[in-house]
């Protein structure tokens, strides 16, 4: 079942928070990437087909607010 934009808000929340320890936890890039696919995998897997799009937006917003530049074309959490 998929989450209400409430329930998604407050986990992309946590991600939020989650970035800096994640930053400082794994250094490395691809160590840094693989940790946060996890982390916003969830959240992007809970939404339904109406908040897919914004929960993905709003993944790539957190990570321009905390200055991580996604890789190439292609969305981080994309396989």
């Amino acid at each position: 079942m998929a989450f209400t934009r409430e329930q998604l808000t407050a986990r992309l929340e946590a991600l939020d928070g989650a970035l800096p320890r994640l930053r400082a936890e794994y250094p490395d890039d691809d160590e840094f990437w693989n940790a946060f696919a996890s982390e916003a995998d969830f959240a992007i897997e809970c939404a339904g087909s109406d908040d897919y799009d914004w929960v993905n937006a709003q993944v790539d917003a957190l990570l321009h607010k905390h200055g991580i530049e996604v890789r190439g074309d292609e969305s981080p959490t994309d396989g």
